[in-house]
Formats: C-alpha cells, sequence, structure tokens
C-alpha cells in the first residue's frame, strides 16, 4: 500500500506541475518539483531536505537551486496558478469518476493569513490580524467544499493592496461553477459588509448565506424586537448602490437578551430560520482545512512573494490529494472505510522513500 500511495502523489505532481526551465538546465521539472514534495509531506523546509539528500549521497537539487527556480522570472505569479488550476482539475476529474461532486455543494469563502516578520514594506506584505506576534503577513482567499468527505480547496488567489474583495469573490465562484453546481454559498461577517460582494453572488444566481457583524446599522432591526419579531426585510447601501437580502436574528440559547445576527437570500420562516442558522456552522469545514493544509506546508523564511504563493498553493494541492486518497481508499475498502490521517498518509510515502534510502546505502 505504500508503493500505491508514493505512485498516487508521483502520478498527479509529475503530469500537472512543470517549471519553465532554461534549456540547459541540468535537472528536470520534477527533480524540483519532488524537493518541493518532500518538504512539503514531511512539514519541513526545503534546506532540511537538502541536507537529508546530502547526506544519504541523492542527486536531488540543491535547495539553492531549488528557490532560485522558484523564484526565477520564467515564472509569473499567474504562471503558478494556472500550474495549480490544471493540478486540482485533474483531482476534481478522478473525483467525479469515483461518484463525488457530481450533486449540488455547500461552499465556503474565507481569507487566510499566513505570517509574515519580515519588514512590512517588502512587495504582497498587508495588515493582518494579530498572531504570533506579528500584524504583517501574505493573505490568500479560497474557495473549499465543506460537505462531509469531500472538503476539496476547489481554488486559492492572493490578496494584494488593493484587491477589491467583490472581484475576489466573482472570480472564485466562477471558477467553482465550472467544477461542481454549487447549493449555497457561506460566508464569514466580514463579507456581509459589503454590498458589492453580496451582489457578484446574485448575479450568478446563487442563494448565500453569511452571518453579519453587528456593526451594522441595525436601527430597523432593533425597533422590531421589541415586538417579538426576529425576521426582516433590509437594505444596505446607498441611494445608488444597494441591495436587499432577509436579515434574521436566533436567541441564544445560553445567554438571554443575546441573538446570532445572519443575512441571505433564502426565504426565511419562524419554521426553518434555526435550521438555516445550523446550515451556517457547515462553514467551519473551511476552517478545518486551512488547519489540516498548514500540516502540509513548507517551513520557509523566504521573502519572495513567488515563493509564498508555491508553497501555500503545492500544500493546498497535497491537502487535496489526501482528500482524494479518502475517496479512493475508501471506495476499494482497504481500510473498512476508514480515514487516512494526514499523518498516516505522509507515513506510507515517506515509507517508500526510507526504503530508497536503505537501497542507496547497500549497493550505492
Amino acid at each position: 500500500m505504500e508503493q500505491e500511495v508514493n505512485d498516487f502523489v508521483d502520478y498527479y505532481t509529475r503530469q500537472s506541475i512543470e517549471l519553465n526551465l532554461a534549456h540547459n538546465c541540468r535537472y528536470s521539472s520534477y527533480d524540483f518539483v519532488r524537493m518541493c514534495v518532500d518538504a512539503s509531506l514531511r512539514n519541513d523546509s526545503i534546506e532540511g531536505i537538502d541536507l537529508k539528500n546530502k547526506y544519504i549521497g541523492s542527486t536531488f537539487p540543491s535547495s539553492d537551486a531549488t528557490m532560485y527556480q522558484l523564484k526565477s522570472k520564467r515564472h509569473c505569479v499567474k504562471y503558478y496558478l494556472d500550474v495549480f488550476d490544471r493540478l486540482n482539475r485533474s483531482i476534481f476529474q478522478m473525483a467525479k469518476r469515483k461518484g463525488l461532486l457530481n450533486k449540488p455543494v455547500k461552499i465556503a469563502i474565507d481569507y487566510h493569513d499566513i505570517p509574515y516578520f519580515g519588514n512590512k514594506n517588502d512587495p504582497y506584505v498587508r495588515g493582518v490580524k494579530d498572531r504570533r506576534g506579528t500584524k504583517w503577513g501574505f493573505t490568500f482567499a479560497s474557495i473549499s467544499i465543506v460537505s462531509e468527505d469531500q472538503r476539496f480547496c476547489l481554488k486559492v488567489l492572493p490578496i494584494t493592496l488593493g484587491t477589491e474583495t467583490s472581484e475576489i469573490v466573482r472570480k472564485l465562484l466562477e471558477f467553482a461553477l465550472k467544477v461542481v453546481d454549487i447549493k449555497l454559498v457561506l460566508a464569514d461577517r466580514w463579507f456581509s459588509n459589503d454590498v458589492n460582494v453580496i451582489k457578484e453572488i446574485e448575479k450568478l444566481n446563487l442563494k448565500w448565506l453569511m452571518a453579519v457583524q453587528t456593526k451594522v446599522d441595525t436601527s430597523q432591526i432593533m425597533f422590531g424586537l421589541s415586538d417579538g419579531q426576529r425576521i426582516f426585510d433590509y437594505k444596505m447601501g446607498n441611494k445608488r448602490n444597494n441591495v436587499n437580502f432577509t436579515y434574521f436574528l436566533i436567541d441564544s440559547p445560553k445567554k438571554k437578551g443575546k441573538f446570532y445576527h445572519y443575512a441571505t437570500n433564502l426565504k426565511i420562516t419562524d419554521f426553518n430560520k434555526k435550521c438555516v442558522g445550523e446550515m451556517y456552522r457547515k462553514r467551519w469545514g473551511i476552517e478545518t482545512s486551512y488547519r489540516v493544509i498548514d500540516k502540509f506546508k513548507i517551513k520557509t523564511c523566504a521573502k519572495s512573494y513567488k515563493i509564498r504563493l508555491f508553497d501555500y498553493l503545492l500544500s493546498s494541492s497535497v491537502y487535496n490529494l489526501w482528500v482524494l486518497w479518502n475517496i479512493i481508499d475508501k471506495s476499494k475498502s482497504l481500510r473498512s472505510g476508514k480515514h487516512i490521517t494526514t499523518e498516516n498518509f505522509k507515513f506510507l510515502i515517506l515509507d517508500v522513500a526510507r526504503h530508497e534510502i536503505n537501497n542507496i546505502r547497500c549497493f550505492g
């Protein structure tokens, strides 16, 4: 089974991730990619993989050569986005052949910050939530399926200074619609303040549900609370740019007088509002996927944004391969339908590498 999992990851990364190398480069694209994949699976740095390779006498490229190629002028941001879109499409196609992604799914959109401890004036660095002692970092937007057993990360987009949130949401949704039918769009409360975000979602004729920041003007809502009203027709924006939706509240079961605020274009009644509110909890699936993706991240202190972008795109795609393998493994009943954890997934692949290392030591 170890060789089977290794070949599975090897096949998808070899056929899809192609670096644009000079004609006289002594290494192949796959040599550099394999260095990065090994670092991702070990949750290690490329320098750390380089030291291990030197110890066993491997002929893989050095860490300096790998980093040089990743930040080469031959590779722009769009090039990396296209490369990993191609890889992920092949993963989703396999998932469809296994009977998944054929029904409408709930999806979530969110931002994910990567802390940065360098100079805040470096390219693409922006202000983020205080995390691990820094208020600066790189930000990526992603759209993920939050249905059980198929929590694929569909697409990742970089966020830079001046990026319009509505434009990012539109691009993410347009890509997702090429892969799956969307049943419901879930988004964090941060998105509910932007009229243009909601407009972009509705232009695509999609149903959506968001938590609402209580900082918005709720005077018209609070006025109705005294009468026991919990569902309101709400208009947000100004005279020239506005949007109408349903604003509803659910009483907190823990604290009297406290409410959970939601906005949606779904039809809300007193009978279904709690069920709709429960549906929003599915959004936490994208937060779970972020935590798992972090387990596949390459450790790096690189200032180059291209390297940081490649790192995050690769870790997201390896995460998708882990999700896909669990689907394939379950369908083949190799483990009685039980999920392979990320640690076991890594172990199965790296166990093949350990056998190869032993062969090099014995016969090299």
